[in-house]
């Protein structure tokens, strides 16, 4: 009964460091975009560029995401999950967790902005998860 509850423990307890990540990740998306408007007149019209297409900022979350649990690996480098099954169910339930869980917050933050978009906060934090994710799934010792 004990492991059962070590192992729930440990699911549970990776999809938070997910929710966490994502969390941060959310909100290093306001402070580069707030920055960005301010950079984009002395670099030019290439961050524009960028954010105006989606599938650019969901790699770049991916690629964030991946550099993060890259890194988590080195200051953690044990995974919580030491089960391979449960490893491979985390790479699907810890990316929808954190989309969603960010999708409501975006969904509360727009009844006061109506620029906001649940779906796009949605998309962002999967994708970063998904990364996120992968590199533990990848770099972490079981």
């Amino acid at each position: 009964m004990e492991d059962i509850f070590f192992v729930v423990l440990q699911f549970l307890g990776e999809i938070v460091l997910q929710i966490v990540a994502a969390a941060a990740y959310a909100i290093a998306e306001v402070v580069v975009e707030a920055a960005s408007r301010k950079v984009e007149a002395w670099i030019g019209g290439w961050i524009s560029d960028l954010l105006a297409h989606r599938w650019g900022l969901y790699f770049f979350g991916l690629l964030c995401g991946g550099g993060t649990g890259w890194l988590s690996s080195y200051v953690y480098p044990h995974s919580f999950l030491k089960d391979s099954a449960l490893r491979i169910a985390n790479l699907g339930v810890a990316p929808l967790a954190a989309a969603y869980f960010c999708r409501g917050v975006a969904e509360v933050r727009s009844k006061r902005r109506p620029d906001i978009d649940p779906d796009f906060h949605f998309w962002m934090s999967f994708w970063f998860s998904l990364g996120f994710a992968l590199a533990r799934f990848g770099f972490a010792v079981r």
